[in-house]
């Protein structure tokens, strides 16, 4: 038996029975809790287990402070732990719905020999770095713990700015540095002229956030944020190679390429490349001067996908192309220009590239043409002032707050390898959607319709299911208080609301309350404590084919038939009920 997730697949090795023991609590000493000792409370945070199901790992984090990672056999009593520092970091922002003290997931390596985290400074260098108002160049910077699980010895590298590591292997690790001090010079120095200037930020538009500005009143083009040095490890001797300028990077699943991208000082080097660890062979998918983003293999490690404006680099306002490279004869061919999305939409180089799970398609994003440059000379941002309307579905201040983000949204889009047809999936009205494993359906849950009321806590999402073939919508089911998931296979969509979960065939359009014939069973949380509509305890994942879906309720697993036909069965029996166990599924160590 098999899980799959709607975003990937687990097999039953990666259930993790995490218990929560009741008279263990009981057993601690007993004193007044004050507000410091919150600060110091600790929790489990991003549990991960090997593929082998021999080690897990997490963190320990606190409120506010220092953690710690630990990585743990399941089996003996073998435990390591790791200094993580500043993890615990309460949540400063006004307005923020994400929470920020829960730590970055540890990997684990695919043979299991190997748990990789990053490690932060104590949170008494940060308090330091701020009281001296040093500039972000001079803050404290993350290190990478590797940890070796055959004797708990840590290898720590310093100033890594992230890392990766192959899903299916287990014999490399490439991670990315913080730029030099000599960039970092350079571009403290650049920022200071920017300032003098006044192109720093303070160009603003009616909403008051800022616009997007040249490099100069008559230059061309974006200004280039250039690459830092990439390492490449072997993990089991520690031989390393060093690429310089990478922006960004990825394996494949089987660590049989690294694919990167370059932007340096000499324009020549830019490009986008692919190396075989084992031979250190580079291949050039496509060079010359421009930006390259958004690096994607597909998961056999044949293809590759990634962004550039090569083509339009001379021009004033250069507009992005997605590229494909099928990694037999390795060279990139246009796929998407933006000259074909039309004028008002270009190819966008924030939207993540990604393939689809079978490889047939690639998933990219499309968005606005940038606005035009300000002038220097411009007196555009001299009477900054806030415009509001009633009917605005979000408060000023929450525009405020949002608008970076808003600034760099982009709309999913579908381009069909075969066909070499493109289709766009999202839009104002439905700005998320879910793409089935073939690139067949997607799913959209929107909650546009509702944006004025959801301020006042009514909230509710309206469910489409479309053709990703044709870009046809069809509206299956309005105002669902909770979510909404395709099947891996797209057999079925799995809806929440009001306490029971739904199945709605796609092939035939019948909707079936799953949940309903499972008696004295509650499938939302029954520990909800705010004065909104609970939400469900999750799901697991599909099993193989879509024959079944695994639910939770507070502390068992479910398996129910999607069709409506077979009874639900109780994959823990009920243990975690009597005996007051959760049991839940752990992601594995990729």
């Amino acid at each position: 038996m098999r899980f799959q997730r709607s975003l990937g697949a687990a097999s039953l090795s990666g259930v993790l029975l995490a218990a929560f023991s009741i008279s263990a609590l009981a057993q601690a000493s007993k004193h007044a809790l004050t507000p410091d000792d919150w600060d110091h409370w600790r929790s489990i945070s991003s549990p991960v287990i090997s593929n082998d199901g021999r080690w897990v790992a997490y963190s320990l984090v606190p409120q506010v402070g220092d953690g710690e990672l630990v990585v743990r056999a399941t089996s003996g009593s073998t435990e390591y732990h790791v200094l993580r520092g500043f993890i615990g970091r309460p949540q400063m922002v006004a307005g923020s719905r994400d929470t920020t003290n829960a730590a970055t997931p540890a990997v684990i390596t695919a043979d299991g020999k190997f748990a990789l985290a990053l490690t932060y400074a104590p949170m008494s260098e940060y308090d330091r770095a701020r009281r001296e108002k040093r500039r972000p160049a001079d803050q404290p910077k993350a290190s990478l713990a590797i940890v070796s699980l055959a004797n708990g010895q840590v290898t720590s590298i310093p100033k890594v700015r992230s890392f990766r590591a192959a899903r299916e292997s287990g014999s490399w690790v490439a991670y990315l540095l913080e730029p030099s001090d000599s960039v970092n010079a350079n571009r403290a120095a650049r920022d200071s002229s920017n300032r003098a200037r006044g192109l720093q930020g303070n160009a603003a538009t009616p909403g008051g956030s800022p616009r997007p500005v040249s490099d100069s009143a008559g230059g061309r083009g974006r200004r280039p944020e250039f690459g830092s040095t990439l390492v490449l490890r072997n993990l089991a001797t520690g031989v390393e190679r060093r690429i310089n300028d990478v922006t960004t990077y990825a394996f494949d699943d089987s660590a049989k390429w690294l694919g990167y991208t370059v932007s340096s000082r000499d324009n020549a080097k830019d490009g986008a490349y692919v190396v075989a660890p084992a031979n250190g062979n580079d291949i050039a998918l496509l060079s010359g001067r421009g930006a390259y983003k958004q690096f994607a293999f597909d998961r056999a490690g044949s293809q590759a996908a990634f962004v550039s404006d090569r083509d339009e680099v001379n021009k004033d306002h250069p507009r992005f192309t997605l590229y494909y490279a099928n990694l037999k004869s390795p060279s990139a061919q246009v796929a998407v220009t933006s000259a074909a999305v039309g004028e008002e939409l270009g190819v966008s180089d924030n939207g993540r590239v990604s393939f689809t799970r079978r490889g047939n398609a690639i998933l990219f994003g499309v968005a606005p043409a940038p606005l035009d440059s300000i002038p220097a000379d411009s007196l555009y941002d001299k009477a900054v002032f806030d415009l509001w309307s009633w009917k605005d579905p979000r408060l000023q201040p929450q525009q405020k707050l949002e608008a970076n983000r808003d600034r760099v949204r982009s709309f999913e889009t579908i381009y069909n390898i075969a066909t070499k047809k493109f289709v766009r999936l999202a839009n104002d009205s439905m700005p998320t959607v879910s793409v089935s494993d073939d690139g067949r359906v997607a799913l959209a849950a929107s909650a546009e319709r509702y944006a004025i009321e959801r301020m006042w806590g009514d909230e509710g999402d309206d469910v489409y299911l479309i053709d990703a073939t044709t870009g046809s919508r069809k509206l299956i089911h309005e105002k669902i208080s909770g979510s909404a998931q395709l099947s891996p296979d797209a057999k079925y969509v799995l809806l929440f609301d009001n306490g029971h979960w739904f199945s709605y065939a796609v092939a035939t359009g019948k909707t079936v309350d799953l949940t309903a014939p499972v008696k004295n069973v509650s499938f939302a949380q029954e520990t909800w404590d705010t004065p909104s509509t609970p939400a469900p305890w999750g799901v697991a994942g599909f099993t193989k084919g879509d024959k079944s879906v695994i639910l939770y309720d507070r502390y068992d697993l479910w398996e129910i038939d999607p069709s409506g036909v077979q009874p639900a069965r109780n994959v823990t029996n009920s243990v975690g009920r009597q005996e007051h166990i959760v049991f839940r599924l752990a992601e594995g160590g990729r």
